[in-house]
């Protein structure tokens, strides 16, 4: 995160909605915290970056 750049901060019930939702930003958003949430966050992109190799 660089200086200047927004913070958003929610609360929430359900962390599967809000993986979607972050991940349609593409390479646009981080998550900060949990690390959890960043390795879970991680483990999809690799999935997914995996599927498209050649």
């Amino acid at each position: 995160m660089l200086p200047g750049d927004p913070l958003f901060t929610m609360r929430s019930e359900g962390w599967s909605e809000i993986k979607s939702w972050l991940l349609s930003f593409s390479h646009y958003a981080e998550v900060l915290e949990t690390e959890k949430m960043r390795a879970e966050i991680r483990d999809d992109l690799t999935a997914l970056l995996t599927r498209y190799q050649d």
